[in-house]
């Protein structure tokens, strides 16, 4: 299994509606114009719950695993035993 950290927060949608105005790093047409933020971004406080939820989806429903009733960020999967 493989982690892209740096763009971890990339991957979990944005909770919320938050508009941006577009400077010079978007392109010279598009300066000026209002955009919509679809993807949750490094700095906006709801960033990372919403990975966080994410993250917690995928383990519980693809991985199978449970997290512990102690620590709802340690995540544990039930051993099966093989006969």
């Amino acid at each position: 299994m493989s982690a892209d950290v740096a763009g971890a927060y990339l991957n979990a949608d944005c909770p919320e509606k938050v508009h941006i105005i577009c400077g010079p790093e978007f392109g010279t047409e598009y300066i000026g114009r209002v955009a919509i933020i679809k993807k949750a971004l490094y700095g906006l406080r709801s960033s990372g719950f919403a990975w966080r939820s994410l993250c917690a989806k995928t383990l519980r429903e693809n991985m199978g695993f449970k997290p512990c009733r102690a620590d709802n960020d340690t995540w544990m999967r039930p051993a099966v035993k093989r006969n």
